[in-house]
């Protein structure tokens, strides 16, 4: 019996040793992914129901809003809601320490950076937003935790 125990006792270091530890970093960025998840699902139910989901607005929005026509908000509203949904399974998918989710956000992140450039403006939430990509791009590329987490 004792040998029985002693395996059984090896068997369950391993499978202890043999799980992986998810950086702190990571479970912070998959928080901040379904915070923005949240907001783009709201956003999409926004411009498909304008009279259910009450939002406020800059100005700025409201006119790019008014722009679109009945039909093309809807669709545009359900292109946010998918996309709220992909980015919340992304999310997931980092936070169970997926590499799919880990080179997904890269990417994600990396065509954020050059949007923001692309359209940038000197306004203190693009700044941080433009900061925040930076951060998660070269996190997720050079912590060796994360390396370490993802291989």
């Amino acid at each position: 019996m004792q040998k029985i125990k002693r395996k059984n006792i090896k068997k369950g270091e391993r499978e202890k040793s043999s799980q992986k530890i998810i950086p702190i970093g990571i479970k912070i960025i998959s928080i901040y992914f379904i915070i923005n998840s949240i907001f783009i699902i709201i956003l999409g139910l926004q411009l498909i129901f304008p009279d259910k989901v009450p939002l406020s607005y800059t100005n700025e929005i409201k006119n790019q809003i008014a722009l679109l026509e009945d039909y093309s908000s809807k669709i545009l509203g359900l292109f946010f809601i998918l996309f709220g949904i992909l980015f919340t399974i992304i999310a997931i998918g980092l936070w169970r320490g997926k590499n799919w989710a880990r080179i997904t956000e890269i990417i994600i992140s990396c065509v954020g950076i050059i949007l923001l450039l692309l359209n940038f403006k000197l306004l203190i939430l693009n700044i941080i937003e433009l900061l925040i990509y930076v951060i998660i791009v070269s996190y997720l590329l050079f912590d060796k935790a994360v390396k370490k987490a993802f291989s």
